[in-house]
Order: structure tokens, then C-alpha cells, then sequence
């Protein structure tokens, strides 16, 4: 006999849905960097240009990561199906803040 519950249920539901949405996009981004610092490092070892890969690398990966995360994010939330609300208006609901005499 509670139908605020229902409200409740939709409302939980999406904020997991949003908070596993933002836990995904940040680990995505975190994993690009890494990838991005390991291959920058690898490739400076390989031809001896200590910093100037790595950063290049960093500096490029920004932008990927942003894209990346962007993609996730649209596609993630373009699945959420969030179930409208009914509302009940009754005559007197329509009618209020208007002159009951005309």
C-alpha cells in the first residue's frame, strides 16, 4: 500500500546505473594514460629520447581518453530506460488557481 516505493525502485536503480557509468569511464581513462606512460617509456628506451615520447604520449592521450569516455557514457546512458510517471489529474486538479465562478 506504499506507492512511493515504486518511485524509489527507479530512482535506485539509475543512480547504480550512473555511478557503474562514471566507476567505467574512470577506469577506462585511467587505463589509457597507463598504456599510454608504458609505451612512451617502452619507445624512449627503444630510441633514446628519455622524456619526450612519454609526454607526447601523455599529451596525446588526453583527448583519446575524453573521446573514449564521451562514447561510453552516451552509449551507457542511451540504455537506461526510465519508466514515466503517471499522474492522475482530476477536474479539480486542472481547475486550480481559476475563478470557480466562471
Amino acid at each position: 500500500m506504499e506507492p512511493a516505493k515504486a518511485p524509489q525502485k527507479s530512482s535506485a536503480a539509475t543512480n547504480i546505473s550512473m555511478a557503474l557509468i562514471a566507476s567505467q569511464s574512470g577506469c577506462v581513462t585511467i587505463l589509457i594514460v597507463v598504456l599510454a606512460v608504458a609505451v612512451g617509456l617502452w619507445l624512449d628506451a627503444r630510441f633514446d629520447t628519455k622524456p619526450f615520447v612519454t609526454i607526447t604520449a601523455v599529451i596525446i592521450s588526453i583527448p583519446i581518453s575524453v573521446l573514449v569516455m564521451l562514447k561510453l557514457v552516451r552509449t551507457a546512458v542511451s540504455k537506461i530506460v526510465v519508466e514515466p510517471k503517471t499522474t492522475h489529474s482530476t477536474l479539480e486538479e486542472t481547475q486550480v488557481g481559476r475563478n470557480k465562478d466562471n
